[in-house]
Order: C-alpha cells, then structure tokens, then sequence
C-alpha cells in the first residue's frame, strides 16, 4: 500500500462490512497478506461472519 488517509483506518472501524478486492492475476496470496497485516497495524479486527446479527438474533 502506497499511503493511507488519515480517516480511513476509522471509516473501515465504524463500518457495518468492507469488501477486500484482489488481483488473481498478481500475487493474490502476497496482497492480502499486505492487506491483512495493514488491518492488523490498523488495529482492524476481521471477524469470521459466523456471529449472529442484531437482526438474526430477534
């Protein structure tokens, strides 16, 4: 990654999902190990999606 802005880190924290992008073409496994170990400087946890929803839980 080239350079982060300042308020991004806080926008990925406050948001309900992201979605990683990936070029299959270019390393995929060295970019989201780059991407992973970015989040985790970020100190942006990922969860695994088998917790249950607000919504889900109702």
């Amino acid at each position: 990654m080239d350079r982060i802005e300042p308020g991004f880190p806080n926008l990925l924290r406050n948001a309900n999902g992201f979605i990683i992008v990936l070029d299959l073409a270019d390393d995929p496994v060295f970019q989201m190990e780059v991407i992973l170990e970015e989040l985790n400087r970020m100190k942006i946890k990922i969860e695994d999606g088998d917790s249950a929803s607000p919504l889900e839980q109702l």
